[in-house]
């Protein structure tokens, strides 16, 4: 085998293994996701909206930055925001003090409608599929 061939054969090799590596991740995000909704509709049978699945599009003041997907259930009390990564947070709803819809937020442009949660510690930007339905139950 001259030196090409086998630069070729390493490199068709690593690409076999990275896109073994990225099928493993993504079917471990889907088990994740399945795993927490179900969790998630068990702790939260009384909500007053989902649960649902929705992107958490980061915060400002003492909400985190990072984005991530997970799952929306609003109760009577709080919006509970569980994330695919980590343990996720709950927003009681006597802190919030308004919400908006914006087509960017914390500097990064969406494909999607962010609805901006306003609230005593800081803000909160969230993706959901029926947005003005979410809007509306969290002003009710």
């Amino acid at each position: 085998m001259s030196a090409g061939e086998v630069a070729a054969a390493a490199g068709i090799g690593l690409a076999v293994l990275a896109l073994a590596g990225l099928v493993g991740i993504l079917v471990w995000l889907v088990r994740r996701s399945r795993r927490v909704g179900e969790e998630v509709r068990a702790s939260y049978v009384h909500a007053v909206l989902g649960p649902e699945r929705g992107t958490y599009r980061g915060g400002t003041g003492s909400y985190s930055r990072v984005a991530n997907s997970g799952w929306l259930v609003l109760t009577d009390r709080e919006l509970v925001v569980r994330t695919l990564l980590g343990k996720g947070f709950t927003v009681q709803r006597a802190s919030i003090r308004g919400t908006r819809v914006e087509k960017s937020y914390n500097g990064r442009r969406s494909q999607w409608p962010v609805l901006v949660l306003e609230t005593s510690q800081g803000e909160v930007g969230l993706s959901v599929a029926d947005l003005p339905r979410w809007q509306a139950a969290i002003e009710a």
